[in-house]
């Protein structure tokens, strides 16, 4: 029995003595206490600036563009070749300006050419105004395809003397080298009207002799001054 209250007994007096040294704990109880924690202390260190040192090659960077506003870039400029240049395309090709020729066995056959125009005209020394309608009918029984060498010369006109003069023709024009074209169906017809001012000293009392070509079909009439 007695070895076995030794232990008891240390833990008892151990008690004890604890409640005795904090009298503020509670019985049987015993509060130990620690040291309060400090914040570690770091060594402070000032930073150290390195100087700047100049580069060679500053002066060869652009500056930046200003905010806002892009960045322009301008290509270098070389010399053209000769191969760069366009080429410039050629003038269009014109005729030049002459009096058509009207020869009297133009016309085609399946095509009829009649006039209509005054028979007759007073004498003036003032000008003259002869009114001419053509009309270009298509008698045959085919279609007939028209062409002029271009298109001032689908319709022309002459005025002769009893000889055979001419004494007045239509202006000559200036055209473009273009053929012009036309077709003309059975039982059709194309009708054009002309005002053919002739001066009025240019012709004497008498007969004269007037030559239209149509689309290549010629028909002539006689007009007398009186």
């Amino acid at each position: 029995m007695v070895p076995l209250l030794r232990p008891v007994v240390l833990v008892a007096l151990l008690a004890i003595a604890a409640c005795a040294e904090s009298p503020d704990a509670a019985p049987g109880v015993a509060v130990l206490t620690a040291a309060p924690l400090q914040p570690p202390v770091m060594p402070t260190r000032r930073p150290t600036w390195k100087p700047a040192t100049p580069r060679e090659d500053v002066g060869a960077v652009p500056p930046p563009a200003l905010l806002g506003q892009p960045a322009t870039y301008v290509p270098e400029a070389r010399p053209l070749a000769p191969g760069d240049l366009a080429a410039t395309p050629p003038p269009p090709t014109v005729t030049p300006a002459s009096t058509p020729a009207i020869s009297p066995g133009a016309t085609a056959p399946g095509l009829r050419l009649s006039l209509r125009l005054p028979k007759k005209l007073p004498h003036s020394d003032g000008p003259l105004i002869l009114p001419v309608e053509a009309k270009l009918s298509n008698i045959g029984t085919r279609e007939a395809r028209l062409n002029a060498p271009t298109p001032c010369d689908v319709a022309v006109w002459q005025l002769q003397d009893a000889r055979g003069e001419v004494l007045l023709a239509k202006d000559a024009d200036i055209c473009a080298q273009v053929v012009a074209e036309s077709s003309l169906k059975p039982g059709e017809t194309l009708i054009t009207r002309d005002q053919i001012a002739i001066p009025g000293h240019l012709l004497g009392i008498g007969s004269y002799r007037l030559r239209y070509a149509f689309w290549g079909t010629v028909a002539e009439e006689t007009v007398t001054v009186e």
